[in-house]
């Protein structure tokens, strides 16, 4: 055996020998609808670049479209990817649905939690301190139990759906990787090293903002709305004064996430 032609894809075609007519075969049997020149010439394989640049853009952020306009648009709003990546993970919504559920009833513990502590204070002060105190030990030992089965249920199932999630993101993009044109792996960024990076870290990040934002937000949400409900009713006067504290510890938790 002996190597017949060395070089980039451009020099390659232009020398017009067998690795240009091997490609001109592939391209004319796949029959892109993006290339509009000739297959054989080094101008269509130009023009043809942005076709292939859109189109591992779409692969990483979940889009279908052909328009790379609208590709733009839609990453600068979280809420149409996460509308994007809810759609791809269509199959696992009773996971999903489930982990959520599950989420909000652990949210519910911390301030249920306080209420019991509050009462077990005042049954120091009873005369049958001995018999209250099993009664208030199996609540707090029931409510640990919910805590734990709530937690449990809401990592499995988050989890279950995000690595479902992250199979699929890498089955597309794997794909689409191997149609590619053969110029496509000689544009700088698009070596194999990059490209298998790409299609380690990127879906994992997508799981991880689907699977564990979901359920920590929901569980947060949950327990800082049980909690002033319960300021309001035992006080109203006192959860006002510790409800204006909220927007700053917001505002706090953006810059946080936002500059650290």
């Amino acid at each position: 055996s002996h190597l017949l032609e060395s070089g980039t894809h451009d020099q390659l075609v232009a020398q017009n020998g067998p690795y240009a007519r091997m490609w001109q075969t592939q391209v004319q049997a796949e029959q892109m609808p993006c290339s509009p020149g000739s297959p054989g010439s080094p101008s269509a394989f130009k023009k043809d670049r942005p076709c292939f640049e859109q189109a591992i853009e779409e692969v990483n952020h979940q889009q279908h479209s052909t328009e790379q306009e609208q590709g733009k648009k839609s990453r600068r709003n979280g809420l149409a990817i996460l509308k994007r990546t809810a759609k791809l993970n269509k199959p696992e919504w009773c996971w999903v649905t489930l982990g959520v559920i599950a989420s909000a009833v652990a949210g519910t513990s911390y301030p249920i939690y306080a209420v019991l502590f509050s009462e077990v204070v005042n049954v120091f002060y009873q005369a049958d301190m001995r018999e209250q105190v099993w009664k208030w030990c199996v609540l707090f030992l029931g409510l640990g139990a919910l805590n734990l089965i709530s937690i449990t249920v809401k990592i499995y199932c988050l989890n279950f759906a995000g690595e479902k999630l992250t199979t699929r993101l890498r089955t597309m993009l794997f794909r689409a990787l191997v149609h590619m044109e053969v110029g496509f792996f000689d544009m700088p960024g698009n070596e194999s090293g990059a490209l298998c990076a790409r299609l380690a870290s990127d879906t994992t990040e997508i799981q991880h903002l689907w699977g564990g934002a979901i359920g920590t937000n929901v569980q947060a949400g949950v327990c800082l709305v049980m909690g002033i409900v319960i300021a309001f009713v035992v006080s109203w006067n006192l959860a006002l004064v510790t409800a204006s504290s909220v927007p700053a510890m917001i505002l706090a938790g953006i810059i946080n996430t936002k500059f650290m």
